[in-house]
């Protein structure tokens, strides 16, 4: 595992060379909906590793099995993109910062509210399911609203306090407390890896392309990993014709293969 040496941008180019990568293909998405939002967060991280380590290759097709076919006009490749996660954890806090995500997409139709970023920190321990979800969106829209307009925080079972702060737009956040980002070991990438090995074949079959892995940690959530340093003893052996791991906040990149 190497780290890819690049000429750093500045976050303003890399942004701006992002979104002329992939505005056509987020055009018509919509955040609020978990199959769209998980795409375009795919799209983004994509659209910064070509603009910073392959700026001459191109998205050519957005698709699924696998993910991608990007091309520089002579090369075509195909790329399936992994994130890697604490999947107990992602289920845990993913299942309250959807309700928010939803709450937020009604708020907004709210005229009767000015703009707002509300920074809700959640109860420990919370036990609800997926039959509570429209009970859950619509309790946060009443908290919140309550909060925004009158600075009175109701008592409730979902919320114990709210941060709130001007903003151009209105957004919610869950924050579910402190804690310590976990460093990513070898076991944790040869498992995401091995995963993934048994759709080679059919990607192959379905493209006729050159296979790329994309794996992506490092991200500010609690179920994120981080990549302190590279990793030294990894015995893999895989089908894909390269993998990559990035780091997303960093956006640093490791070949693996």
């Amino acid at each position: 595992m190497k780290k890819v040496k690049v000429q750093k941008l500045s976050l303003q180019t890399i942004k701006l060379k992002m979104e002329k990568k992939i505005r056509k293909y987020i055009n018509g998405l919509d955040s609020y909906n978990q199959s769209d939002n998980q795409k375009i967060l795919e799209l983004c991280q994509l659209g910064k590793l070509l603009a910073t380590y392959f700026p001459k290759f191109s998205i050519e097709e957005v698709r699924e099995k696998p993910d991608f076919i990007i091309s520089n006009g002579e090369k075509r490749i195909a790329i399936e993109h992994q994130t890697i996660l604490d999947p107990v954890t992602k289920s845990y806090q993913g299942f309250y910062e959807n309700i928010f995500n939803l709450a937020e997409r009604d708020l907004r139709e709210e005229n009767t509210l000015p703009n707002f970023l509300a920074n809700c920190y959640l109860k420990n321990n919370l036990s609800f399911n997926n039959s509570d979800k429209n009970m859950l969106i619509q309790l946060v829209k009443e908290i919140v609203t309550e909060y925004v307009l009158n600075d009175n925080l109701v008592e409730n079972l979902l919320i114990s306090n709210i941060f709130k702060m001007s903003h151009s737009k209105k957004n919610l956040n869950a924050n579910f407390g402190a804690y310590m980002v976990r460093d990513l070991d070898a076991e944790t990438l040869i498992n995401f890896i091995t995963k993934k090995e048994d759709k080679v074949k059919s990607y192959r079959q379905n493209t006729g392309l050159e296979q790329w892995l994309l794996l992506v940690t490092g991200g500010a959530a609690e179920y994120s990993y981080d990549i302190e340093e590279p990793i030294e003893t990894l015995d893999i052996k895989s089908s894909f014709d390269k993998i990559f791991l990035m780091s997303d906040c960093d956006n640093d990149l490791y070949e693996i293969k």
